[in-house]
């Protein structure tokens, strides 16, 4: 199986002011900054007198601070690629929503912080934009996945249980943010459980997911009839 990993800087070893050069560190700062200032008037200056690095320093870290509020996707990006990688043969829709529970885990960790960083994100369109990239690049990657040879669905399938899978991931965090009541994970299992339960007949049965395609309605039509 051959997946495309997007590729995510690491940190940065070296020494600053007497403290390590770090990403997380420099991510956390940003973020308690923004969460007080506004995205908007923090600047990255701001950001490296906080943490007590360089611009230089910053840069080779991050490419902006909009990169540094979505930095978490590129370690929960790994954890889906390296998830799959381990799968074994095993390229079912299961494997597939497990891997994407990793993104949902990494999200929900702590509620307080997954409330600022929601605020924060949905303050800027730009960082809208970008959270939006990495939920489509996790429905690709699930996509490939899923019609590798020996998997158990054809492209069109894939690419509609992938973004149904992705949608279940964002409206269950849109959810848990609301009310985290009921635990995240335990919401996304009961959709990824009525999911499984109407995929077994397709493409007979009626489901509704959200692709990017650039396919006509007849054509994705003759293929579902395929």
């Amino acid at each position: 199986m051959v997946l495309i990993i997007r590729p995510v800087k690491g940190p940065d070893d070296g020494y600053e002011n007497g403290q390590v050069a770090d990403r997380t560190a420099v991510r956390r700062a940003a973020v308690d900054l923004m969460s007080n200032a506004g995205f908007s008037e923090v600047t990255v200056d701001d950001i490296v007198a906080r943490v007590g690095i360089s611009r230089r320093t910053f840069f080779r870290l991050f490419a902006g601070k909009h990169q540094v509020v979505s930095s978490d996707h590129g370690v929960y990006y790994d954890e889906v690629c390296g998830y799959l990688l381990r799968s074994d043969g095993d390229r079912t829709l299961a494997r597939a929503a497990e891997a994407a529970q990793l993104v949902l885990e990494g999200l929900t960790a702590v509620h307080s912080d997954a409330v600022v960083r929601a605020a924060i994100v949905n303050s800027d369109d730009a960082l809208v934009a970008e959270e939006s990239s990495w939920f489509l690049l996790y429905q690709s990657t699930l996509a490939e996945f899923l019609t590798q040879p020996q998997g158990d669905t054809t492209s069109l399938e894939a690419e509609m249980l992938s973004a149904s899978i992705v949608a279940a991931v964002r409206v269950t965090l849109r959810d848990w943010l609301a009310d985290p009541a009921i635990p995240a994970v335990e919401r996304l299992r009961a959709g990824i459980r009525l999911l499984q339960s109407d995929s077994s007949a397709l493409p007979t049965r009626r489901s509704v997911a959200i692709i990017e395609t650039a396919l006509s309605v007849d054509e994705i039509a003759a293929r579902l009839a395929e």
